[in-house]
């Protein structure tokens, strides 16, 4: 027989329950707030929820034709760190010639493994720039102390001997040894000495000596975004681990966010320091693990704007032809950083992914009314990765367009006729010559995805 339970013993089990419940919300909640801000229940469920729930601007928003929400002077609230070294010296002049028109030399710092001082002709006067040490920064300014038989600290105290000596034999060997070891110590450090020179600006912009960045763009990005507030901008990369701002293509730190690090938590910097003087690999991403620490992360909701490659391997996708971009990585010589901001540089609007197309690749492509266009000894996709499809034994370049053509996802592809390789890519590039390849762009469909583009 079914035992019915009294009303007041149900009600009782109810209340239980409830209990129950509000306790485990209560304990989840502790742990939630106890838990440090760059542990894996932070940042796993982060990384994965920020796909579909990361804020992200929009195209229409971002080329607004209203005032921008927070407006920002390029020359008066913004400080522009570029980071050098030894090893890349010869890049600093080409840089310099790239950027110094436009951009306020009184808020221009350079950073490096060294100092020296360059000699300038810009905006109609002669001027001298000094750059500065960030490694001997991290050293000198670390709380606590780094040890002094710390590998890397010990490897800088070398170079710099051989430096003071003019050993070139010395430098040279250096550089290929450790060279990449001692770039890791810069980046907390040059961020914290702009920091301490220029402490109430809006924004903070971190660029490398091979890389380009378009101010125009800059500018319309960071007036979307109020530089009071917690704000880390960039090419998102890496584990969710220590997701960071790729260093090489351009991020913005806000005034806010600055303020947080260098002020008042100057412990996270020193736990960052000493990791760099010892295990760290990438200063990019050392320097994320150490806004981690105190619940600042990469957004990863405007990782499209920013691109780490050069202009004629950048990958121009369909998602990104109508969107803003900030600049190009990679341009390893001074010749390539002038030739490049030559291209560029006369563009005084924001630039566009678009863009790129528009001004260093074949214009006549997409005035015909043909579906595809095709070009012998060239290459529109450049590497393929997990994103490309390969298919083999493709007999033909027509069959390799034919399988391009067919799939909505595809903008360009590639034959390699000795392999019988057909290339399929979701990128098109403006591309680079390839002797014996055979390649094409899907160019009704970029038509279609450009129909939709709001204006500039």
């Amino acid at each position: 027989m079914t035992m019915i339970k009294p009303p007041a013993i149900m009600a009782m089990a109810r209340r239980r329950r409830s209990h129950i419940a509000i306790a485990g919300i209560l304990l989840l909640l502790v742990v939630w707030l106890a838990t440090p801000f760059d542990s894996f229940i932070y940042l796993m469920p982060k990384y994965y929820w920020s796909w579909p729930f990361a804020d992200r601007l929009s195209d229409e928003q971002v080329f607004s034709h209203r005032p921008p929400p927070h407006p920002v002077d390029m020359l008066s609230d913004v400080v522009v760190i570029m980071k050098s070294g030894y090893g890349t010296r010869d890049r600093i002049q080409g840089w310099l010639d790239a950027h110094t028109e436009n951009i306020n030399l009184d808020k221009l710092f350079l950073v490096a493994d060294y100092v020296a001082n360059f000699s300038i002709t810009a905006q109609g006067q002669k001027r001298t720039l000094q750059m500065y040490d960030s490694v001997r920064f991290t050293i000198d300014a670390s709380v606590p102390p780094l040890p002094p038989d710390a590998k890397r600290v010990k490897n800088y105290n070398d170079f710099q001997d051989a430096l003071a000596a003019g050993d070139a034999e010395r430098l040279d060997r250096y550089n290929k040894e450790f060279g990449y070891e001692l770039d890791v110590m810069k980046f907390v450090s040059s961020l914290e000495m702009a920091y301490n020179r220029w402490p109430n600006e809006k924004w903070y912009i971190m660029a490398d000596d091979d890389s380009y960045l378009m101010l125009p763009s800059a500018k319309q990005l960071l007036q979307q975004f109020d530089p009071s507030k917690l704000h880390y901008l960039g090419n998102a990369e890496g584990h969710w681990t220590g997701r960071f701002g790729h260093g090489g293509s351009n991020f913005f730190v806000s005034q806010a966010a600055m303020t947080k690090l260098f002020r008042k938590h100057r412990e996270a910097v020193g736990a960052g320091n000493h990791e760099a003087s010892t295990t760290a690999k990438l200063g990019d991403w050392l320097l994320a693990v150490t806004f981690n620490r105190i619940g600042i992360y990469v957004q990863e909701g405007h990782k499209r704007f920013f691109n780490g490659e050069d202009p004629w391997s950048t990958k121009i996708r369909a998602d990104r032809i109508c969107s803003l971009l900030v600049g190009f990585h990679a341009l390893k010589t001074g010749d390539v950083m002038r030739k490049v901001a030559a291209s560029f540089g006369p563009l005084a609007r924001p630039a566009t992914w678009w863009d790129v197309w528009e001004i260093l690749g074949e214009k006549e492509a997409f005035k015909t009314g043909a579906e595809s266009h095709s070009r012998n000894d060239w290459d529109y996709v450049g590497n393929p990765d997990e994103a490309t499809s390969t298919l083999r034994n493709s007999p033909a370049a027509m069959s390799c367009q034919d399988a391009c053509l067919g799939r909505r996802w595809c903008l360009a592809w590639t034959y390699v006729p000795e392999k019988k390789e057909c290339h399929l890519s979701p990128w098109m590039a403006v591309g680079k010559s390839a002797t014996g390849k055979v390649s094409g762009i899907s160019v009704a469909r970029v038509k279609a995805v450009r129909e939709g583009c709001p204006k500039p």
